[in-house]
């Protein structure tokens, strides 16, 4: 398994390839899909700065949302008929939410929640 740190960088480059795609994947032009992608990224990776700082659960549940969000962008912001932009801020997403639920199950607190409602005698 990946540590923090791992995780962290990942996550962190993720938000990176985000910020710069609609350039080098020439879509720059879509407006709303290369924007989306542009402040997704950018919130990804303040969000990972910002976890170096102040640790705990929330930058993985913030990082659930936005990776749920990139999923669903195409069909929300109407870009679905670009297949390479829909794939790529997919594909993303599928990656920050998996990197995000590695980084849950090893927070302290996630781990009591888990053990607490799987140990219920009531």
């Amino acid at each position: 398994m990946i540590n923090k740190h791992g995780r962290d960088i990942l996550t962190i480059l993720a938000g990176g390839w985000l910020l710069i795609s609609p350039w080098v994947m020439n879509y720059y032009n879509l407006g709303l899909a290369a924007w989306s992608a542009s402040i997704v990224g950018g919130a990804l990776i303040l969000s990972e700065i910002a976890a170096f700082v102040r640790p705990g659960a929330w930058e993985e549940l913030l990082d659930l949302g936005l990776g749920a969000y990139l999923i669903c962008s195409p069909y929300l912001l109407g870009f679905t008929s670009s297949a390479k932009v829909a794939d790529n801020t997919g594909m993303i997403g599928l990656l920050v939410i998996g990197i995000a639920i590695m980084g849950f199950m090893d927070e302290p607190d996630a781990q009591r929640w888990w053990y607490d409602h799987m140990h219920r005698t009531d």
